[in-house]
């Protein structure tokens, strides 16, 4: 069975908080988990770190809209040190980046979904998101997959993914549908799948609880244990591939965003050793890809 390993890597737009509105946070913070109390980074340098140890490759989905705020070079140093550290980059978006601070400039938000946009503009994201990618030094052959922020593509963007030369799309959570998720399977589907020719859906893994509802492997989401009893049931099922959801942020908590001040999330951060050891014990079954390989195979 395939194990994909997948990291939504994104800055967050303004928040409103009962203290007021909280500026949008960019990459020293979201991805890269960095605090004047701590040593060492808690987002990316932590995951990456704890991945060399097992010598797993992950498929980080790298916003890419946020440049436009934020700048070209700091997401430019993130995508430099993923290909470095040899890991997959690929694209994610948050249309909402167009606006990151709507409120406290008194405009309207924008739809956060990519699905919400017609056929021509979520092409237009998308187009849009594939050179900003370009201009942090990604070569354009190398980005063939797709993830959707909330989970919120439709059936359009298959066809969107299309026009591009996007390959994979990894947006199907069924834990979001009828909720972000605006995508509309034919079935509830785990596995990988084709739907509409030449382009592949690859869902978020999930499980279903007594009573129907269904919950998606996160860090944040679920015990070690469950996520690990999990595979275990989908390898004996003889689905093909399970795809783990995680970001940077499950892994540390803001304390004071202006100093800035945080610390470790050591729950998430133990369960996400123990799946990697895990998976290091049962290589035998599990073996860990990363979506931009899947996507030329």
């Amino acid at each position: 069975m395939q194990i994909y390993i997948t990291v939504d890597t994104e800055c967050t737009e303004e928040r409103l908080t009962p203290w007021g509105i909280r500026p949008p946070l960019g990459y020293d913070i979201m991805m890269w988990g960095r605090f004047a109390n701590q040593r060492d980074g808690l987002g990316l340098d932590f995951i990456t770190q704890e991945l060399g140890r097992f010598g797993f490759p992950a498929t980080f989905f790298v916003e890419a809209l946020c440049a436009e705020h934020f700048g070209v070079s700091g997401l430019t140093a993130v995508c430099d040190t993923l290909r470095r550290r040899h890991h997959d980059v690929q694209l994610h978006l948050h249309p909402n980046f167009r606006r990151p601070e709507w409120r406290a400039s008194g405009a309207v938000p924008l739809p956060d979904n990519i699905g919400e946009y017609g056929l021509d503009e979520q092409v237009g994201l998308l187009a849009d998101g594939l050179q900003l990618l370009e201009r942090c030094g990604m070569k354009r052959d190398a980005i063939t997959s797709y993830r959707a922020g909330n989970y919120g593509a439709s059936n359009l963007t298959w066809s969107a993914m299309k026009a591009v030369g996007l390959w994979v799309d990894s947006s199907l959570n069924l834990c979001y549908l009828n909720q972000d998720c605006l995508i509309r399977p034919d079935v509830p589907r785990i596995d990988i799948y084709e739907p509409i020719p030449g382009v592949f859906e690859l869902p978020i893994s999930c499980f279903t609880e007594p009573g129907g509802a269904y919950r998606h492997l996160e860090i944040t989401a679920v015990s070690s244990l469950e996520m690990t009893y999990t595979l275990d049931q989908m390898e004996r099922a003889g689905i093909a591939c399970g795809t783990i959801v995680l970001h940077p942020a499950e892994f540390f908590t803001i304390d004071n965003h202006e100093v800035p001040r945080g610390h470790p999330n050591v729950i998430n951060a133990r369960r996400f050793s123990r799946l990697l050891e895990f998976l290091d014990r049962e290589r035998h079954r599990f073996q860990v890809a990363t979506v931009g390989d899947l996507a030329v195979a």
